[in-house]
């Protein structure tokens, strides 16, 4: 993930309309983890800092998404 070199994974999709977006998190259309109907489709998620003890994630990270915290904390849990 810190590599520059390393291609991004696209999302899937088509990228939300700038004039009329979703309700909710503008992504939950197309993200593989939105929970519908609530709290994705209903409530515009908060940038909030992850916290993580890892190598990957040292530097500060911040995320707009209900459910970064536990994805971040899976992951950890994952690669131990």
């Amino acid at each position: 993930m810190n590599d520059p070199d390393s291609e991004l994974r696209p999302i899937g999709g088509q990228p939300p309309s700038l004039i009329n977006l979703p309700t909710g998190c503008a992504f939950h259309p197309r993200c593989p983890v939105a929970q519908i109907p609530s709290p994705c489709s209903e409530i515009v998620p908060v940038s909030q800092k992850l916290t993580a003890k890892t190598e990957a994630l040292e530097s500060e990270h911040r995320a707009a998404c209900h459910f970064a915290q536990d994805l971040v904390d899976h992951a950890r849990a994952a690669a131990l």
